[in-house]
């Protein structure tokens, strides 16, 4: 798999935990010491996160690097974000539905 589609993966799972903890992205950066716009980053697959900064995200989201990185482990997780779709913004919601379908197209795991 590209590097690319990996950042991207990596982004949408981080993304997801973030929600399921009901974090906004300047508090996540708060918490890592970075700019909103880093946090923006790693999301979107823009910018690459170092391992450090993985593990307190890691810490921060209450899963683990496993499920961030291979999207494996942390069932619970998927199933609380399937179950915030309910309150979810309508294109949000579209928008999460289309990347996990690409994202499954290309053999990378989903929540």
């Amino acid at each position: 798999m590209p590097q690319r589609a990996k950042r991207r993966a990596l982004g949408v799972r981080l993304r997801l935990a973030r929600l399921e903890n009901r974090l906004s992205q300047t508090e996540v950066a708060t918490e890592c010491r970075v700019s909103h716009q880093a946090v923006s980053g790693w999301e979107a697959g823009r910018a690459s996160i170092s391992a450090v900064r993985l593990g307190e995200l890691a810490t921060l989201y209450g899963v683990s690097t496993d499920y961030l990185i291979f999207g494996i482990g942390d069932i619970d997780l998927a199933v609380g974000v399937r179950q915030y779709f309910d309150v979810m913004p309508p294109a949000l919601r579209d928008r999460c539905l289309m990347m996990w379908a690409l994202f499954a197209r290309r053999g990378v795991p989903g929540p």
